[in-house]
């Protein structure tokens, strides 16, 4: 084994779009995500899935828990 690993589908503009997807929608399923990645990428050149969708979370450290908190705290007056 090299160690060599596959970069991840989910990057830059992508990561970006469902990084605030989440934020605004906490609670979306795997497939909401994916279609609204589409919506708004539609000349993305390889399809999604729920687990390329789970994988990025998993880099980024998205957690339902952490989500939640961050959406909530934007409404908050500082």
């Amino acid at each position: 084994m090299t160690g060599n690993e596959t970069l991840p589908k989910v990057h830059g503009d992508v990561l970006a779009t469902l990084i605030y997807y989440r934020v605004a929608f906490p609670v979306a399923t795997a497939d909401e995500v994916i279609a609204h990645i589409y919506r708004t990428h539609p000349n993305l050149p390889f399809a999604l899935s729920r687990q390329d969708i789970s994988r990025a979370e998993g880099i980024l450290d998205l957690t339902t828990k952490v989500i939640s908190t961050t959406a909530m705290q934007a409404f908050e007056a500082h």
